[in-house]
């Protein structure tokens, strides 16, 4: 079976494919999550795919009839004609694809019911708010595709949590990490992300926030559109595209600048950027890149600062470049890796 050909609609309509999702066997889950890594490119696909599929399952074994569900695969195959094939592939058509499955989705899941004995009427099933939250280990990077349709990319060592669905006036998640978001535009619902004590709110737009716990600050940088920040004092800061806001976590102080676009949205397209930045910063994000452990031989190590820029690149090239121009050594021993300084 080629599945790196597939299309959403073509995993959807795969008995192995939907069987791995709803009921995971030891010989499945190896299979998909060995294909997966294989297969990177596939991973919107997948994703929507996925969340397709769950949107579709309810509790107390209340599942989709094969009429509903064959319903709700001809919305989407209808909907992805009218955007035509030129679009198919493009963010924003698997953005209007997966809405229309979460519409058809919710609408389907309203129309399921149960009979209750001695009633004659049916009692509806209620569709009741769950959280979700979805985790991208190290050494990995996940994209993840919401309920409106927005797409958000998790680098690695970060997770989203929300409710699905949507409760309120707001579709809120929260971040831990970094996260890069293709916000699908809503007037009525602003998109909110909670993330390190700064509330960042948008309409529909693109940009990337940085929040890991052990960062001095928290980023946000916008690639498109408008994005309001607010930290818990109350500051408040507008962006527009090529600014970024930073709150400074020990004085919880807000200052909007400007920033360098492969610094910080080089990460998802497989680049790893560096500028002058302290080695013991540079060897901690080579442990979340490539789910790593590295140790240091000696303090003096953390000395220095490194510049450079890789894409794509395998551990040990990084390794190699970055010990050639800080003279350094390094080792691998029990997936440990010792980084030395450079004798003569």
């Amino acid at each position: 079976m080629n599945y790196s050909e597939y299309t959403v609609e073509q995993f959807l309509q795969d008995q192995y494919f939907t069987n791995w999702v709803l009921r995971p066997s030891r010989e499945s889950d190896r299979f998909w999550q060995d294909w997966i890594r294989q297969n990177q490119e596939k991973l919107p696909q997948i994703e929507l795919a996925r969340e397709i599929i769950l949107s579709t399952t309810y509790k107390n074994e209340h599942v989709l009839s094969e009429e509903d569900s064959s319903s709700i695969l001809e919305n989407i195959m209808r909907a992805q004609a009218d955007l035509g094939n030129d679009q198919i592939g493009t963010g924003f058509a698997w953005r209007q694809l997966f809405r229309v499955a979460a519409v058809v989705a919710i609408v389907a899941s309203v129309a399921i019911y149960f009979m209750v004995p001695g009633k004659k009427e049916p009692e509806v099933v209620q569709v009741i708010p769950s959280t979700v939250i979805k985790t991208a280990e190290l050494g990995q990077k996940r994209t993840v595709g919401l309920p409106d349709g927005t797409i958000v990319k998790l680098n690695a060592g970060s997770s989203l949590s929300y409710l699905q669905p949507f409760e309120g006036r707001e579709r809120k998640v929260v971040l831990e990490g970094e996260a890069f978001f293709e916000v699908t535009k809503d007037e009525n619902r602003p998109f909110v992300i909670d993330a390190g004590g700064l509330t960042t709110t948008v309409l529909g737009t693109s940009f990337n926030i940085s929040s890991y716990d052990e960062a001095g600050s928290v980023k946000v940088s916008v690639l498109s559109g408008v994005v309001e920040v607010k930290s818990r004092r109350g500051q408040k800061e507008v962006l527009y595209p090529d600014m970024m806001g930073v709150l400074y976590k020990d004085t919880e102080n807000l200052n909007k600048t400007t920033f360098n676009e492969k610094e910080e949205f080089g990460w998802k397209d497989g680049i790893i950027y560096f500028k002058n930045n302290p080695l013991k910063e540079v060897f901690r994000r080579l442990e979340k890149w490539y789910g790593v452990s590295i140790k240091l031989d000696s303090d003096k190590i953390l000395q220095g600062t490194y510049t450079g820029e890789f894409k794509n690149a395998s551990l040990e090239k990084v390794l190699e470049g970055i010990c050639y121009t800080s003279q350094l050594t390094y080792s691998v021993e029990n997936e440990e890796i010792t980084i030395k300084l450079q004798t003569n």
